[in-house]
């Protein structure tokens, strides 16, 4: 071979060596990926199914691309439903089957609980239709909904500005729990309680409304109850847990301990515990986990973009009680 191109081939290998590595670099292997079950679904820019465990094998392709979600649940029949600014869809989690069930804007708190419907409200109604995109039913006219729960009882659990209530998911039985409370985070895991959140507190208060208990005093920007007796919750760039009875406060992680050991600041802006033993949690672009106990905290995944633009929302196929979020067609 001539000196030429023995030069041109040397070229063309760095060139390609240089493109592998660029994109091999985009993610950081931690682990080797073992169970065929454990994914992640990801709203950003784009609908993802991921890994909980990083591995030498190339991400999948977005199950969709370029669309806005607002809101998505993924359920155990198999299917992510979605809202984004004009309708409710549905795709089933191996990226096939894209269907519209409904077009509406202004669609949020998509819960889907296993009894064929799918819950969600409007600016101004709660609404429930059937997974199927058929018998479209007002559940309540001229009621302003910010946080909604599901578990499967019978009932609807919902927050408005000022008021805990609950009604059946035939839509009758309306029935105020508690008067003059403003919730930001609620989660109702099928024990007989209600945990939910206000402004620097959190509580709980039985399904009944009896019972109304103060837990601990904190600013909680994100809180998870997968019933494994642990409330889960994030204060802003910090993770704790707590027991559901109050007892037993305990930091899982401190701000500077995450951007020491994995060099990623900033605040926490989902969070997600599937009930495999890992929080699961977002920073800006990185997802990240930690386990139940406070060990093991490791970076899953990065989306590089040309500006941080943060994760939506993350869920797991693992998890059949949970809801997930966010689309735009």
């Amino acid at each position: 071979m001539c000196i030429s191109k023995r030069i041109k081939f040397l070229i063309s290998f760095i060139t390609i060596m240089v493109l592998l590595l660029g994109i091999l670099t985009s993610f950081t292997v931690f682990d080797v990926y073992a169970s065929s079950k454990t994914w992640m679904y990801v709203a950003d820019d784009h609908l993802r199914k991921e890994r909980t465990e990083v591995t030498a094998e190339f991400p999948p392709p977005p199950l969709l691309r370029d669309i806005s979600i607002s809101e998505m649940c993924v359920s155990d029949d198999g299917w992510i439903y979605f809202a984004t600014a004009s309708h409710l869809c549905k795709i089933k989690t191996d990226g096939s089957e894209l269907t519209e069930l409904l077009e509406k804007s202004d669609m949020s708190e998509i819960r889907v609980p296993g009894d064929g419907w799918i819950y969600f409200v409007t600016t101004s109604d709660l609404c429930k239709i059937k997974t199927d995109g058929s018998e479209l039913t007002e559940l309540k006219k001229d009621i302003s909904i910010s946080e909604m729960c599901v578990p499967g009882d019978g009932w609807i659990y919902f927050a408005t500005k000022d008021d805990l209530c609950k009604i059946k998911t035939d839509g009758s039985e309306l029935t105020e729990l508690r008067k003059n409370i403003s919730i930001s985070e609620m989660c109702v895991p099928g024990d007989g309680w209600i945990y939910f959140a206000t402004q620097n507190f959190l509580w709980k208060i039985k399904t009944d409304g009896s019972d109304f208990t103060e837990l601990a005093q904190s600013k909680i920007v994100k809180m998870c109850v997968p019933g494994d007796g642990w409330i889960y919750f994030a204060i802003t760039n910090d993770l704790w847990k707590i027991k559901t009875d109050g007892s037993e406060l305990t930091e899982l992680l401190e701000k500077s301990d995450a951007s020491k050991k994995i060099g990623i600041p900033g605040n926490i802006t989902v969070m997600h515990v599937p009930g495999d033993g890992w929080i699961y949690f977002s920073v800006i672009t990185h997802i990240l986990k930690i386990k139940t106990d406070g060990s093991k905290l490791s970076s899953i995944y990065e989306i590089i973009y040309p500006e941080d633009r943060p994760i939506v929302e993350l869920k797991f196929d693992i998890d059949f009680r949970s809801s997930t979020k966010s689309l735009d067609i």
